[in-house]
Protein backbone atom coordinates (compact mmCIF):
# COMPACT_ATOMS: atom_id res chain seq x y z
CA UNK A 1 0.00 0.00 0.00
CA UNK A 2 1.57 3.54 -0.67
CA UNK A 3 1.54 6.71 1.25
CA UNK A 4 -0.87 8.24 -0.92
CA UNK A 5 -4.08 4.99 -0.50
CA UNK A 6 -2.92 5.28 3.38
CA UNK A 7 -3.45 8.54 3.76
CA UNK A 8 -7.16 9.04 1.89
CA UNK A 9 -8.27 5.88 3.61
CA UNK A 10 -6.86 7.90 7.18
CA UNK A 11 -9.01 10.89 5.92
CA UNK A 12 -11.31 8.84 5.03
CA UNK A 13 -11.93 7.27 8.21
CA UNK A 14 -11.31 10.47 10.12
CA UNK A 15 -14.12 12.08 8.16
CA UNK A 16 -16.56 8.78 8.82
CA UNK A 17 -15.39 9.02 12.40
CA UNK A 18 -16.53 13.16 12.60
CA UNK A 19 -20.15 12.48 10.84
CA UNK A 20 -20.67 9.74 12.77
CA UNK A 21 -20.31 11.74 16.21
CA UNK A 22 -22.44 14.61 14.99
CA UNK A 23 -24.97 12.22 13.97
CA UNK A 24 -24.56 10.01 17.35
CA UNK A 25 -28.34 9.13 17.98
CA UNK A 26 -30.25 10.26 14.54
CA UNK A 27 -31.80 7.07 12.56
CA UNK A 28 -32.53 7.20 9.21
CA UNK A 29 -35.36 4.81 8.33
CA UNK A 30 -35.07 3.11 11.98
CA UNK A 31 -31.49 2.03 11.00
CA UNK A 32 -28.33 4.33 12.40
CA UNK A 33 -27.99 7.35 10.32
CA UNK A 34 -24.59 6.21 9.65
CA UNK A 35 -26.04 3.78 7.20
CA UNK A 36 -27.77 6.70 5.11
CA UNK A 37 -24.02 8.11 4.88
CA UNK A 38 -22.42 4.40 3.44
CA UNK A 39 -25.49 4.03 1.12
CA UNK A 40 -24.63 7.41 -0.35
CA UNK A 41 -20.77 7.01 -0.12
CA UNK A 42 -21.88 3.73 -2.24
CA UNK A 43 -23.43 5.33 -4.91
CA UNK A 44 -20.61 7.79 -5.18
CA UNK A 45 -18.39 4.63 -5.44
CA UNK A 46 -20.35 2.68 -7.61
CA UNK A 47 -20.83 5.69 -10.29
CA UNK A 48 -16.70 6.62 -10.67
CA UNK A 49 -16.18 2.85 -10.84
CA UNK A 50 -18.73 2.39 -13.67
CA UNK A 51 -17.52 5.18 -15.72
CA UNK A 52 -15.15 5.05 -18.65
CA UNK A 53 -13.56 7.94 -18.31
CA UNK A 54 -13.18 8.61 -14.73
CA UNK A 55 -10.07 11.04 -15.26
CA UNK A 56 -12.48 13.72 -16.29
CA UNK A 57 -14.95 13.10 -12.92
CA UNK A 58 -14.10 15.88 -10.30
CA UNK A 59 -11.88 14.51 -7.35
CA UNK A 60 -12.76 10.71 -6.40
CA UNK A 61 -11.40 11.92 -2.69
CA UNK A 62 -13.27 14.79 -2.61
CA UNK A 63 -16.79 13.37 -4.08
CA UNK A 64 -16.36 10.37 -1.12
CA UNK A 65 -15.33 12.81 1.67
CA UNK A 66 -18.62 15.09 0.57
CA UNK A 67 -21.37 12.27 0.77
CA UNK A 68 -19.58 11.35 4.32
CA UNK A 69 -20.35 14.76 5.48
CA UNK A 70 -23.27 15.70 2.96
CA UNK A 71 -25.79 16.20 5.63
CA UNK A 72 -23.65 17.34 9.10
CA UNK A 73 -24.90 20.92 8.24
CA UNK A 74 -27.82 20.62 7.84
CA UNK A 75 -28.88 17.87 10.26
CA UNK A 76 -26.61 18.67 13.40
CA UNK A 77 -24.61 21.41 14.99
CA UNK A 78 -21.76 21.29 13.04
CA UNK A 79 -21.39 24.31 10.80
CA UNK A 80 -19.84 24.91 7.27
CA UNK A 81 -16.96 26.83 8.82
CA UNK A 82 -16.47 23.82 10.80
CA UNK A 83 -16.23 21.95 7.48
CA UNK A 84 -13.83 24.49 6.40
CA UNK A 85 -11.81 23.50 9.40
CA UNK A 86 -11.35 20.19 9.34
CA UNK A 87 -11.79 19.31 5.65
CA UNK A 88 -10.51 22.40 3.75
CA UNK A 89 -12.51 25.03 1.12
CA UNK A 90 -12.91 22.37 -1.53
CA UNK A 91 -15.20 19.89 0.97
CA UNK A 92 -16.76 22.82 2.57
CA UNK A 93 -17.59 24.12 -0.79
CA UNK A 94 -19.25 20.80 -1.88
CA UNK A 95 -20.62 20.44 1.50
CA UNK A 96 -22.65 23.72 1.34
CA UNK A 97 -23.53 22.92 -2.15
CA UNK A 98 -25.49 19.69 -0.68
CA UNK A 99 -27.15 21.74 2.19
CA UNK A 100 -30.50 22.91 1.72
CA UNK A 101 -30.89 25.82 2.76
CA UNK A 102 -33.61 27.28 5.21
CA UNK A 103 -35.27 30.20 6.13
CA UNK A 104 -38.26 30.33 8.79
CA UNK A 105 -41.72 29.66 6.93
CA UNK A 106 -40.33 28.90 3.67
CA UNK A 107 -41.60 26.01 1.80
CA UNK A 108 -40.10 22.38 0.83
CA UNK A 109 -40.22 23.81 -2.48
CA UNK A 110 -38.81 26.75 -2.29
CA UNK A 111 -35.96 25.10 -0.45
CA UNK A 112 -35.28 23.00 -3.06
CA UNK A 113 -35.18 25.69 -5.61
CA UNK A 114 -32.58 27.08 -3.74
CA UNK A 115 -30.58 24.75 -2.64
CA UNK A 116 -30.44 22.98 -6.32
CA UNK A 117 -29.23 26.58 -8.06
CA UNK A 118 -26.10 26.00 -5.60
CA UNK A 119 -25.62 22.30 -6.18
CA UNK A 120 -26.06 23.10 -9.83
CA UNK A 121 -22.78 25.18 -9.69
CA UNK A 122 -19.92 22.54 -8.18
CA UNK A 123 -19.44 19.23 -10.15
CA UNK A 124 -18.48 17.52 -6.55
CA UNK A 125 -21.86 18.91 -5.53
CA UNK A 126 -23.45 17.82 -8.20
CA UNK A 127 -22.59 14.00 -7.87
CA UNK A 128 -23.27 13.59 -4.48
CA UNK A 129 -26.94 15.15 -4.29
CA UNK A 130 -27.40 12.70 -6.97
CA UNK A 131 -25.79 9.86 -4.98
CA UNK A 132 -27.66 11.01 -1.99
CA UNK A 133 -30.72 10.97 -3.95
CA UNK A 134 -30.62 7.17 -5.01
CA UNK A 135 -29.36 5.93 -1.81
CA UNK A 136 -33.04 7.82 -0.48
CA UNK A 137 -34.98 6.28 -3.06
CA UNK A 138 -32.76 2.51 -2.72
CA UNK A 139 -34.25 3.07 1.33
CA UNK A 140 -37.89 2.74 -0.33
CA UNK A 141 -39.21 5.94 2.04
CA UNK A 142 -40.98 8.60 0.11
CA UNK A 143 -40.40 7.38 -3.44
CA UNK A 144 -43.78 8.66 -4.39
CA UNK A 145 -42.66 12.32 -2.99
CA UNK A 146 -39.20 12.13 -4.82
CA UNK A 147 -40.82 11.02 -7.98
CA UNK A 148 -43.37 13.95 -8.04
CA UNK A 149 -40.21 16.47 -7.57
CA UNK A 150 -38.00 14.44 -9.83
CA UNK A 151 -38.80 16.80 -12.94
CA UNK A 152 -37.40 20.22 -11.05
CA UNK A 153 -34.74 18.04 -9.11
CA UNK A 154 -32.63 17.09 -12.06
CA UNK A 155 -33.50 20.62 -14.23
CA UNK A 156 -32.58 22.29 -10.72
CA UNK A 157 -29.06 20.62 -10.35
CA UNK A 158 -28.47 19.60 -14.22
CA UNK A 159 -29.59 22.22 -15.98
CA UNK A 160 -27.83 21.52 -19.33
CA UNK A 161 -28.45 17.75 -18.51
CA UNK A 162 -25.85 15.31 -17.33
CA UNK A 163 -22.32 16.75 -17.67
CA UNK A 164 -20.35 13.49 -16.96
CA UNK A 165 -20.62 10.02 -16.86
CA UNK A 166 -20.89 9.75 -13.54
CA UNK A 167 -24.25 12.11 -13.70
CA UNK A 168 -25.70 10.15 -16.32
CA UNK A 169 -24.76 6.63 -14.18
CA UNK A 170 -26.41 8.11 -11.11
CA UNK A 171 -29.58 9.84 -13.37
CA UNK A 172 -30.24 6.47 -14.89
CA UNK A 173 -30.13 4.47 -11.24
CA UNK A 174 -32.77 6.69 -9.72
CA UNK A 175 -35.19 6.59 -13.02
CA UNK A 176 -34.45 2.95 -12.76
CA UNK A 177 -35.75 2.44 -9.41
CA UNK A 178 -38.78 4.85 -9.57
CA UNK A 179 -39.93 4.14 -12.57
CA UNK A 180 -39.40 0.67 -13.48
Amino acid sequence: MNDSVLTNEIVISFAFGYAAAAHRGQTYGGVPYTEHLRATVDNVVFAYNSAQYPTTLPNRLGSILTAILHDVVEDTSVTIEDIQNSFGPDVRDAVDGVTDEYWENSTRAARKAATYGKTARNPTSRIVKLADRLANVQSGGKVDMYRKEHADFIAGILPNGPANEAEKILVDSIEELMYN
